[in-house]
């Protein structure tokens, strides 16, 4: 006499193919989820650092005066670029500082890092460090429309300068 159905070692041998079968599909999606983390975050400290370079390139290219002295723009307004924390993390800002003092600031970016120097040159060279666990430099430099010549000390983390 025959009976339907299943033997147990057949159940047995399918809930264990089953089991694998899961198990490869959850660690596949758990490392697809975790490529694109990375990816993402890679992505976001690139931008960041892309950004901050076209900033800074379309704040000082067409500047009236450049200085890492801030004493040289006393009594006019000024801006003055830098790097400044905010809730743990530092961001390229930008004050303003207006002739009577007051200011304002705009956090542009998130940046782990800034540097410029000039050799009395129209060429202001800069470095933008952003991170997400490693860091992404871009060394770039801009040539100053107005102004024939700037010195500014290598790897100034400030910069001050006025506007037409």
């Amino acid at each position: 006499m025959r009976h339907k159905g299943f033997t147990l070692v057949e159940v047995l041998i399918t809930v264990a193919l089953f089991s694998v079968l899961v198990a490869v599909v959850f660690s596949m999606y758990f490392v697809g989820t975790k490529t694109f983390t990375i990816a993402a975050d890679q992505s976001f400290a690139q931008k960041y650092a892309r950004t901050a370079a076209d900033f800074i390139s379309k704040e000082l290219r067409t500047a009236k005066d450049i200085s890492a002295d801030a004493g040289k723009f006393s009594g006019q307004d000024y801006y003055i670029l830098q790097l400044k924390d905010k809730d743990g993390q530092r961001y390229l800002v930008k004050t303003t500082r207006t002739a009577s003092g007051q200011t304002s600031d705009a956090f542009i970016v998130p940046l782990n890092q800034i540097a410029f120097s000039a050799n009395n040159s129209n060429m202001v060279n800069i470095n933008v460090t952003a991170s997400d666990g490693r860091d992404y430099d871009i060394n770039f430099s801009i040539r100053l429309e107005n102004i024939s010549a700037v010195s500014i000390q290598q790897g100034s983390a400030v910069i001050y300068y006025s506007i037409y």
